[in-house]
Formats: C-alpha cells, structure tokens, sequence
C-alpha cells in the first residue's frame, strides 16, 4: 500500500490503480490462507477502500468506481461491527463519492441507517464533523426546498431519520 501512496504522490495513477489491485488480491487470499475472512481483513478492507479512491480519482465509470466503496463499507460492518470509527470512516467516504455523482438520494439512506447512527455515538470529532455535514448536504438536497418540485419524492422515513441524527435540526 506504501507503494500506491507513492505513486498518486507522483501523479502515476495507472500504477497506483494496479497496486491497489495486487494489494486487495494479495492480502485476500494471505488472509484467507491464515484462517480469517480475506475480505474482512482490516488490510484488505484499507487496500480496498485506496482502490476506489484511485478509481474515482481517474473519472472511472460511476459503477465501476462505487462497487469498491459498497463492498468494503459492507465488509468493513461485519468485521468491526457499525460501533466502529473506522466503518464512519468508510461509510464517509462512500457518501461523499455518491454526493460528487450528484446521487443525494442514493447516499440519504446510507447516511440514515441504524448502523449509521451507531456509528455517529463513536465517531472521532472529524469523521463526526464530516458525517454532520455530508448528512446536512444530502438531506437538503433531497428533502429541503433545494430539492425543488421536479424532484422525485424521498422516503419520509431517510427524511425524518437524517433530522433525527442532525444536531439542532430536530
């Protein structure tokens, strides 16, 4: 992983994009060799979460670019649990890419769920402060009147969740 952080410092972001490939395969498949989950493995999970920002760094398709991030969110749940700065970390991550895609409505829901608001209770001030502020951005985009009236109609319940988790909105 050293090596990929090397090489987006250099601006050589095909050989950051294959080395953070090798890397999620490598540790995959030593993880699993030694008995744990390779996907969970808190390695893989970093080498996974560096690859999808590499991917949305070089303007990769939408899809391409936010499987990585759904994967390693979901795998990075079941090996800390939702109590965890590390998966608020994630989760951040993978909202701000989705708000970046103009997919307020899709990064909502991410936001609003239990394991989020489990998360909120242990997150350090900064992942806290980006979470806040990346649920205040979609929820204003998707519920407040910067939604405006062509837009389709959110789930009540994202809606009502994210004033629930926003500090003096509720």
């Amino acid at each position: 992983m050293v090596r990929g952080k090397v090489q987006i410092g250099l601006k050589r972001r095909s050989e950051a994009l294959a080395s953070y490939r090798e890397a999620v395969a490598v540790y995959a498949v030593y993880a699993g060799s030694a008995g744990s989950a390779g996907e969970t493995n808190p390695n893989t999970l970093r080498a996974s979460y560096n690859l999808a920002g590499v991917l949305a760094q070089a303007a990769a398709q939408r899809d391409v670019v936010l499987v990585p991030y759904r994967r390693t969110l979901a795998a990075a749940g079941q090996c800390f649990g939702a109590r965890s700065n590390a998966v608020v970390l994630l989760r951040n991550g993978y909202a701000r890419r989705l708000l970046a895609d103009g997919q307020a409505a899709t990064a909502l829901p991410v936001l609003t769920t239990t394991a989020a608001a489990q998360g909120l209770t242990v997150a350090r001030s900064a992942n806290r402060r980006d979470f806040i502020d990346l649920l205040r951005h979609s929820h204003a985009a998707v519920c407040g009147e910067a939604a405006g009236p062509a837009a389709a109609t959110p789930p009540a319940a994202d809606c009502a969740a994210a004033l629930l988790l926003l500090p003096g909105a509720g």
